[in-house]
């Protein structure tokens, strides 16, 4: 799941999450970046390699930091 809001994502608790610090209606990044967009949508798929158990909670991550090893 991509996510801007932090506080309404924790309500649902995905399985995995990646927060964005973009504007709402632009969660994969600015119109036009189209190398940050790529970047968030290829950081939003690692996540599936590294998905939990979905009895262990969410797998969070936040845009642009390392992935948890």
């Amino acid at each position: 799941m991509l996510a801007v809001s932090h506080h309404r994502t924790k309500l649902v608790v995905p399985p995995r999450v990646l927060y964005v610090r973009f504007a709402l209606g632009q969660t994969v990044g600015p119109p036009g970046d189209l190398a940050t967009q790529i970047r968030v949508v290829h950081q939003a798929l690692s996540l599936l390699e590294l998905g939990p158990n979905p009895d262990e909670g969410s797998l969070e991550e936040v845009f642009g930091e390392q992935a948890p090893p």
